[in-house]
């Protein structure tokens, strides 16, 4: 077989339909090594022609992980969606603080109470701190911003779809001569969602 990455298709294949997985390994016995979970080690057989029985294996593969994939990528939105929303929750704690913080100070400041003075200081020091790590977590965080890992999440998702389509059209056509990166493209869209849902 082509040395076409196949892993994080046969990981989504093993959470959400083991039996789907079970059914390809009964489908493609000579395939049945690259359809199991966990990292593997060791020599890939080198590229070759693409073959039918390959062609075959691959198509059945797509036709069972385009789904899941794009199931992947929509549960990978909602959970960054909740992370957006819990991180701004805590801007908003923080922020209130702060800010029913500084009333304090002011107050304390102005009845010569400078211990009180401290304690409120300090607690609106922490509190603005809070704020300040939160908001840098939800746009301020290169890569691992939560605002750039939505949009990333949201492109794999367009992705997803758009291959869905390309397979059906594989299939109207009855050519299916764009199989591997289609699985390529799929792999690699299965793999970066993974990232976030862990």
């Amino acid at each position: 077989m082509k040395d076409v990455e196949i892993q994080a298709l046969v990981e989504l294949l093993a959470r959400r339909a083991p039996n789907a997985l079970a059914e390809l390994r009964e489908r493609f016995p000579e395939f049945a090594d690259r359809l199991q979970p966990g990292k593997r080690l060791g020599d890939r057989e080198r590229a070759g022609a693409l073959n039918g029985e390959v062609e075959a294996f691959l198509v059945a593969l797509a036709h069972e992980t385009v789904e899941h994939a794009t199931a992947e990528c929509s549960a990978a939105y909602v959970r960054v969606g909740d992370r957006i929303r819990k991180t701004a929750r805590y801007r908003l704690g923080g922020a209130l603080t702060s800010s029913i913080s500084s009333c304090g100070l002011i107050a304390a400041l102005m009845a010569d109470a400078t211990e009180a003075a401290i304690v409120v200081g300090t607690l609106t020091f922490v509190s603005s701190t809070f704020t300040l790590i939160a908001q840098y977590h939800q746009d301020a965080g290169g890569q691992t911003s939560l605002s750039t890992v939505r949009e990333r999440v949201v492109q794999h998702m367009a992705e997803a779809t758009r291959l869905t389509g390309e397979l059906k059209l594989m299939e109207a056509k009855r050519s299916f001569a764009g199989i591997e990166e289609l699985i390529r493209q799929l792999n690699v869209i299965q793999s970066a969602t993974q990232h976030v849902l862990l």
